[in-house]
C-alpha cells in the first residue's frame, strides 16, 4: 500500500488487490498461506453479490454460488436454458477434475481417469479451447455472453485468446467466496515478511 496527502488529510491506497476467492477456513488460499506460516484475517464479501456487473440497460449481481448464479441467468434468459446449463456443467466439470488432480497431486491413476471420462467429458472436449469457443457452443445472446465473461478483466485477455480452463478456474475460484484481507493488501506482504525474518532471512527492496 502507499500513502498520499498531508498529515491531516492523508489517504492510504491499496494496490491492485480488489478481492481474493476461496479464503474460507478450508480454502486453498488459507492452506497455501498456512503452509508458509502466514496468518491473515479475511473478511467475507456479500455472498449474494460480491460483484455487480453494470450494463446500460440492466445490472447483474454475481453471487458466491454456482447454483444461484445459474438460477439468476435462467431468470433473465429463460429461452437460453440449454446453453446456460451447458456452460454451468462445463464449470462444474472443470472444478471436479481439478479437485481430483489436487487430491492426487496430478496423478489421477486409472480410477481417476475413468472418473474423468464419466464426469468430465465437456472439460476434456474444451481442454485446448478458448472460452469464446465454449460460449459459441452455448449461446449467441450477447448480453448473456457478457455476463458469463463479466470477470474477464481479472485476466485481461480477449475471449478469443484466453484458455477456457483458465476462465473456468477463475470463475469457480470466486464461487467459493470472495474475501478481502482485514487491514488491506499490505497485511499479506507484512505477515510474509515477518515469517521470513523470523526464520533468519532478510528482505531488501529496490536492489535490482
Amino acid at each position: 500500500m502507499f500513502e498520499r496527502g498531508r498529515s491531516e488529510h492523508r489517504f492510504r491506497f491499496d494496490i491492485g488487490l480488489h478481492y481474493v476467492g476461496d479464503c474460507g477456513r478450508d480454502g486453498a488460499v488459507m492452506r497455501l498461506l498456512g503452509q508458509a506460516g502466514v496468518d491473515v484475517d479475511w473478511v467475507a464479501m456479500d455472498p449474494d453479490g460480491f460483484d455487480t456487473l453494470v450494463f446500460p440497460d440492466f445490472r447483474f449481481r454475481i453471487p458466491a454460488s454456482r447454483d444461484v448464479f445459474r438460477e439468476r441467468l435462467l431468470a433473465m434468459w429463460p429461452k437460453e436454458a440449454r446453453g446456460i446449463d451447458r456452460y454451468v456443467r462445463f464449470l462444474r466439470e472443470v472444478e471436479h477434475i481439478q479437485t481430483r488432480m489436487d487430491q492426487t497431486r496430478g496423478k489421477l491413476g486409472w480410477a481417476g481417469k475413468f472418473d474423468a471420462l464419466l464426469n468430465g467429458r465437456l472439460a476434456a472436449r474444451y481442454q485446448n479451447a478458448t472460452i469464446a469457443q465454449v460460449l459459441d457452443d452455448c449461446t449467441q445472446e450477447p448480453h448473456l455472453r457478457a455476463v458469463m465473461l463479466g470477470q474477464s478483466g481479472d485476466y485481461g485477455v480477449a475471449p478469443s485468446k484466453v484458455s477456457a480452463l483458465l476462465h473456468a478456474g477463475l470463475t469457480n475460484h470466486y464461487f467459493r467466496g470472495a474475501y478481502y484481507p482485514k487491514g488491506g493488501g499490505q497485511v499479506i506482504a507484512d505477515r510474509l515478511a515477518d515469517v521470513i525474518e523470523a526464520h533468519g532471512g532478510s528482505i531488501h527492496q529496490r536492489c535490482g
